[in-house]
């Protein structure tokens, strides 16, 4: 049975997920396959466009040099398994798996076909051996969440420094076993208590920060995952109605509407995937080919939403932004 028709047949649901290309088969190109998988709905399409732009920078076009076929799950990560099996028989060159969810689901789904993750917790999660030698079929770039999501907790504590209760929003397809601990540990040394809420789709996030609220908190940090990276502007609304300071992961987050943003260039992260996905194109060994954390880190203050909150900064906090939005 052919893949298009494996969807067809035994998982129609796909078919609203995968595109279509009638009359191409994919893995016959002439043109080398990239997949990219993504967890996340349309809100996040805004990840794959950057990607593109960064491999077009480094010479890859799609439909000249590679051939681009997106599959996303719709926030519905129960899917991933489906799609990653729907990948795998396509037969790519490469596969870029966009979120931890993804990178998880992609590699059970195979340990030959190479996968390039743009993700968190490559090593706790058990998907590579270790930055430096990953081992198996995967490799890509780490986004040190461990250690920004801590910082990030840290600098919110400095833009509200009476705050002694915050809020932490996580996605629960992104963890790993120590994380909540560890910010936990960070929360203590800062001298405030967390609380702790959960969305797994966009349209719980609303219910997770009414939640936050109603148990008294005075901010909220946003911890990295691209379901919420991809609802930022629905955070940022939630979060307004509910008179809270945000603290979010990249500056797009901030320009969406939360208050701050601490984190790595979108721009150098997208850039480290795009080559990372060349080197493979062009023979690397996944096992080999050390995955990659990005160097630059930007904070961004929305000066705008700090005023809707009836918040004003010192010119020395606010000197060490990188860029303010007025």
């Amino acid at each position: 049975m052919k893949p298009r028709e494996f969807i067809t047949a035994v998982m129609p649901w796909l078919a609203t997920s995968v595109p279509v290309f009638p009359g191409v088969a994919f893995a016959q190109s002439s043109l080398p396959v990239v997949a990219i998988l993504r967890a996340t709905g349309d809100e996040s399409a805004n990840v794959n466009r950057l990607f593109r732009q960064a491999a077009r920078e480094i010479g890859h076009e799609d439909g000249r040099t590679i051939r681009i076929i997106e599959y996303s799950a719709q926030n519905d990560i129960n899917r991933l398994a489906g799609l990653s099996a729907v990948v795998v028989a396509e037969r790519p060159a490469v596969v870029v798996a966009m979120g931890p969810a993804a990178a998880r689901a992609m590699k059970a789904a195979s340990s030959s076909v190479p996968i390039v993750a743009f993700t968190s917790f490559p090593v706790e999660s058990g998907l590579a051996a270790s930055l430096a030698r990953p081992g198996g079929n995967l490799t890509g770039v780490s986004l040190i969440t461990t250690e920004l999501d801590a910082k990030r907790l840290s600098l919110l504590g400095e833009f509200i420094p009476n705050a002694k209760r915050i809020a932490v929003l996580r996605d629960p397809a992104v963890s790993a076993a120590d994380h909540i601990p560890q910010l936990e540990a960070t929360a203590r040394s800062l001298g405030v208590a967390l609380e702790i809420v959960e969305a797994n789709r966009p349209d719980a996030i609303g219910a997770a920060v009414q939640l936050a609220r109603s148990h008294g908190v005075e901010a909220l940090s946003v911890l990295a995952s691209p379901m919420l990276n991809g609802a930022a502007s629905e955070i940022a609304r939630q979060a307004k109605r509910a008179n809270l300071p945000t603290m979010c992961q990249w500056r797009e987050m901030a320009e969406a509407g939360c208050m701050v943003s601490y984190g790595a260039s979108f721009a150098e992260a997208y850039r480290l995937t795009a080559a990372q996905m060349d080197r493979v194109l062009r023979g690397a060994n996944p096992a080999e080919l050390p995955i990659q954390q990005p160097t630059r880190f930007e904070l961004v203050v929305n000066l705008t939403t700090a005023r809707e909150l009836g918040l004003v900064f010192s010119a020395s906090l606010l000197a060490r932004a990188d860029e303010l939005i007025e």
